[in-house]
């Protein structure tokens, strides 16, 4: 059995005879630029020659995947590109938390947090209101269905 646990636990779930997949973004810094340490500088050099739309950016949270890894459904989506704004949504204290709590695949309430009404104003969220209106609770319990 393998399980994606955070580094404090390795010791505990190896004891358990699980295997244990470590975590890469916990290795993300504080503050931009958000890169993984043992990535950075492939993405420099990159950087460097690739044209500016196919530049990785460095200043908003990497987001490889949103909500829950053990789901019962997963959906697989291309990878939607950067909208100009998507840095400074990354700013926000709130935004950012979230962001990086579903990184480490800790609890929140939305587990698909652009339903959360932090990111109700975010090019994310506009986007996947947008293309995904059958999953979108209507008044109060807006958002229900997605929480975890």
């Amino acid at each position: 059995m393998s399980t994606v646990r955070p580094r404090s636990s390795e010791a505990a779930a190896e004891a358990a005879g699980q295997t244990v997949l470590v975590n890469p973004w916990l290795d993300l810094s504080d503050d931009p630029p958000w890169v993984l340490p043992v990535d950075r500088a492939a993405i420099e050099r990159f950087n460097v020659t690739a044209a500016s739309a196919t530049k990785i950016c460095l200043d908003a949270l990497p987001e490889p995947f949103i909500g829950d890894p053990d789901a019962p459904v997963v959906l697989l989506n291309l990878n939607p590109g950067l909208d100009p704004e998507d840095p400074f949504v990354h700013t926000d204290s709130t935004r950012r938390r979230l962001i990086r709590a579903n990184l480490a695949h800790e609890e929140i309430e939305y587990r698909f947090y652009y339903f959360d009404p932090a990111f109700d104003d975010t090019p994310g969220a506009r986007w996947w209101r947008h293309h995904s209106p059958p999953w979108q609770p209507e008044g109060e319990a807006r958002g229900s269905t997605m929480r975890s």
